[in-house]
């Protein structure tokens, strides 16, 4: 199961920031997303060691390398300033590595940067979608004794697999080829969510064939007769926010991948208060919402407890991604069920905060930074009611200018924007059962 977040970090816009970082300095746990080194030494046998990392992430969901971190006991120890000064540079890393590859590898990113007074290196390998690296000639090197070592041949192809490189055999052949056909089918779809989204005066046009004559013209339109696609008619473009979010969900229900950007779920969120669709489609809205890290506590007020804790599970079982998220919305479904949860997930549970292993004494809001400031402690009367009003707008304005810029905001606003959020709109113990 790969870690959403780290693949949250790997599609992100900033693959390299400092979010994604202290994420991964924090994670301490090799898989196929992530390789912990400990120093790279400027000699033949590392960078032929290198390459054949780059290559495996590159042919599967693609990954990270943390330089100056100790394999196995993940202690920080940091790297020198000259191991710095030559890792630090993706041109001079794929002049190294790509000698060995066909095709090349491009994309590779690079970022340095300090905690604690040490160094790191955090070296970012896209996924490459569209082609398979395959080793071009061996790499191999000589020990001072002479004796030589092949670290791998010519003509085959490695792959990553949970915490190393191995290999690829038929399976994983036969898996490379899905992913790739998932990522053309994706490719569609998404071409498809552009109709939905065009403007209504919009007319799409398919045309089959090219030569003179041969065309035959497909109109997206609203005739009685129009296909469906996968399950759904996308026989007119929506006219409201609430048949977009309709839209979406239908989509989503035929590739449960398939998640609307985080742009357009701020700007759902920044309209919310105008939009209104029943308590089933906020139900799924929520769960489109955990997965962007846009605040999600609107959207399920008043729902129904059952159905929350359905979808708890469900996140759950999917692996313990978002555990901070998840399981705050367990909490404020009550103490029995929060309990539950945290004995469902077991070991698991070891990657949550230590504030969160156990049900706070004083409910869930205890661990909301708003509440328990004294800038958002809520009074009775007048001196509540404004504390509330100015913590909407704060909510308000990061709202307003995501929808402005069509984009998602900051880290540092997400995170205070979801704040707001539970502060003003979960409701502990009171979701209907």
């Amino acid at each position: 199961m790969l870690n959403r977040n780290i693949c949250s970090y790997l599609g992100s816009e900033d693959p390299l920031s400092g979010d994604a970082f202290n994420y991964l300095l924090s994670y301490r746990e090799e898989d196929s997303l992530i390789d912990y080194k400990e120093i790279l030494s400027n000699n033949e046998e590392d960078w032929l060691k290198l390459t054949k990392d780059i290559v495996s992430f590159a042919n599967m969901e693609g990954g990270y390398l943390l330089f100056g971190v100790r394999d196995r006991t993940f202690e920080q120890v940091g790297i020198s300033q000259a191991t710095m000064a030559f890792l630090n540079d993706p041109d001079k890393i794929l002049q190294k590595t790509n000698r060995f590859i066909d095709p090349k590898i491009t994309g590779l990113r690079c970022k340095g940067f300090c905690n604690d007074g040490k160094d790191f290196l955090l070296l970012y390998v896209p996924n490459s979608k569209l082609m398979t690296h395959i080793f071009c000639q061996d790499g191999k090197f000589k020990y001072p004794s002479g004796e030589e070592k092949i670290v791998f041949r010519a003509g085959t192809i490695w792959i990553r697999k949970s915490g190393g490189n191995k290999l690829a055999d038929a399976r994983d052949l036969d898996f490379i080829l899905n992913k790739r056909m998932d990522y053309f089918r994706d490719s569609l779809l998404q071409k498809i969510a552009r109709v939905v989204e065009a403007p209504v005066e919009t007319e799409v046009v398919l045309v089959r064939g090219s030569g003179e004559g041969s065309e035959k013209k497909f109109i997206i339109t609203d005739a009685p007769d129009a296909m469906p696609i996968k399950g759904m008619s996308f026989s007119v473009s929506p006219k409201t926010l609430e048949e977009e979010i309709a839209a979406w969900i239908a989509l989503s229900g035929t590739n449960p991948d398939f998640i609307p950007p985080a742009a357009t779920l701020w700007k759902w969120y920044g309209n919310r208060k105008n939009i209104k669709i029943s308590k089933k489609q906020k139900i799924i809205l929520a769960k489109f919402c955990l997965s962007r890290e846009v605040p999600l506590f609107y959207w399920i007020q008043g729902a129904d407890g059952d159905e929350l804790k359905k979808m708890v599970s469900e996140l759950l079982s999917c692996g313990p991604t978002f555990l901070s998220s998840i399981m705050t919305i367990a909490a404020y479904l009550g103490k029995g069920f929060y309990g539950e949860m945290i004995r469902r997930l077991g070991k698991d549970s070891g990657k949550m905060p230590s504030r969160m292993k156990k049900y706070p004494n004083g409910g869930p809001r205890e661990w909301n930074t708003l509440y328990s400031s004294n800038f958002a402690k809520m009074g009775k009367g007048t001196e509540g009611e404004e504390k509330r009003t100015e913590i909407e707008q704060e909510l308000e304005r990061i709202t307003a200018e995501a929808c402005k810029l069509n984009r998602e905001p900051g880290a540092w606003e997400r995170h205070f924007a979801q704040e707001c959020d539970c502060f003003l709109y979960a409701q502990e113990d009171k979701y209907s059962t």
